[in-house]
């Protein structure tokens, strides 16, 4: 176990008051991909004798729930959903995701020394100046591809401590400025002592009630990313999604024939009117029909999120990365109409099967560039520059103004400062350089 869990059990020790078992069962249902979901099914068939698996698909009802399983495809392409894998380890894990985030080799190298950085935990304990000065690039340079490792799945991994972990968690939910996010930045240490509430609460101007809440949401936030993942041997990826094309347009699907159809159990239902058996059974019912209820607001959830990003997404599915559409997690809350911490659960460890390979949920949700002309991905920008630099007169290239003066035909508005930020970080010199290169074979003659 890794050295220093004490914070754990802190934050484990935060009390339930706001939210029921129920509640917290369903948020928690929501969270889990294709694997722990399969896991903790199995284990509630064990546990609960109300629950029965069925080959049946019985209408659902009041006093019968049922999780109705998704057709399986019966051509060549549903195949890949059980031959996708990829070892579980985290390394593996945020190097998959880097080679689909970074714009460049300078910015994959800063990438894979700052993967190479991080402890069992998940946690970055490298020098972050002498990574850039390894990698023959500067501290800011450096400093934001930090950032872009930070923003990958796990959330949270990448952080310096346990207070920027769970920050980090905060802004992926898109919980920013917060009584949450109060209550980490200063008084994280002293949240698992109950006799400090009342001075917390009165330093935050709050009410206790509130503060309470607010540790709830810590309490369900993960300290330690990096150890849901072990160096052991690989693992198959069940994808939670599959994208199948319908009528000239991918469609996502969930992919739930991996999962055992349960049912409310009619021979334990009946036995109900037993004075003796009833109390116990009732309790029972209760958690069987609260299991049921999660698991088809999952599926209707997951389908919904999944199915407004591969919407979205079309052309990068069917192009490439650089026709990623910018999205962030207001958009997709706002034209789903639900929370966007219910989006960001539910992209939560979730994989999706594409035209494009299995990669995770979010990855379709990349972060977007402010334009005056309309939202832009910053992988595209970049790209835009790389064209136009590869395109230009090489007796007379380009300067970073002439660029941006490109890229406003091109419908992105960025500042001269900007294109050359960018120019550095795709690792292309000054104009000036790019001639004196671009004149080196005919000097040698060749």
């Amino acid at each position: 176990m890794p050295s220093g869990l004490q914070p754990v059990l802190h934050l484990r020790q935060v009390p339930q008051l706001r939210l029921s078992l129920q509640q917290q069962q369903a948020i928690r249902m929501l969270e889990m991909n294709a694997q722990e979901l399969q896991t903790f099914l199995t284990q509630q068939l064990e546990e609960n004798p109300l629950l029965e698996e069925t080959e049946e698909s019985p209408e659902t009802g009041e006093e019968e729930l049922v999780a109705e399983e998704r057709e399986e495809s019966g051509d060549d392409e549903g195949d890949r959903r059980w031959e996708s894998a990829r070892p579980e380890t985290l390394a593996v894990y945020l190097r998959f995701q880097l080679q689909m985030a970074a714009s460049g080799e300078r910015e994959r190298a800063l990438g894979e020394a700052i993967i190479s950085s991080l402890d069992e935990r998940g946690y970055f304990r490298g020098d972050l100046a002498q990574i850039a000065a390894s990698v023959g690039t500067n501290l800011a340079e450096a400093s934001a591809t930090l950032a872009l490792v930070q923003s990958f799945e796990p959330p949270g991994v990448a952080a310096s401590d346990l207070r920027e972990c769970l920050l980090l968690q905060l802004r992926e939910r898109g919980e920013v400025n917060t009584l949450t996010q109060r209550v980490i930045e200063g008084h994280l240490d002293e949240i698992h002592d109950p006799k400090k509430r009342r001075s917390i609460a009165r330093a935050l101007g709050c009410r206790t009630a509130e503060l309470i809440e607010a540790l709830e949401q810590i309490r369900l936030l993960e300290p330690y990313p990096g150890c849901n993942f072990a160096d052991t041997p690989p693992v198959f990826i069940t994808p939670d999604l599959v994208v199948k094309e319908e009528e000239g347009r991918l469609r996502a699907q969930v992919n739930g024939g991996f999962l055992p159809r349960l049912r409310l159990s009619p021979s334990y239902q009946r036995m109900l009117t037993d004075p003796e058996a009833a109390p116990f059974l009732r309790k029972k019912l209760t958690s069987a029909r609260w299991v049921l209820r999660s698991l088809e607001k999952r599926e209707e959830t997951l389908e919904k999120v999944a199915a407004f990003l591969v919407d979205r997404q079309q052309d990068f599915l069917r192009k490439g990365v650089y026709y990623l559409y910018p999205l962030s997690l207001k958009e997709a809350s706002v034209a789903l109409g639900v929370h966007e911490s219910t989006v960001s659960r539910a992209m939560k460890g979730k994989y999706i099967d594409t035209p494009r390979g299995v990669f995770p949920l979010r990855l379709l949700l990349p972060a977007s560039l402010p334009q005056k002309s309309g939202p832009t991905s910053e992988s595209h920008v970049k790209e835009e520059i790389r064209r136009i630099i590869t395109e230009e007169d090489r007796s007379r290239p380009l300067s970073d103004e002439q660029i941006a003066t490109y890229l406003v035909g091109r419908g992105i508005c960025l500042a001269r400062r900007t294109v050359a930020k960018y120019r550095e970080s795709l690792g292309i010199p000054l104009r000036g350089k790019r001639k004196e290169q671009w004149k080196m074979p005919n000097k040698k003659g060749v």
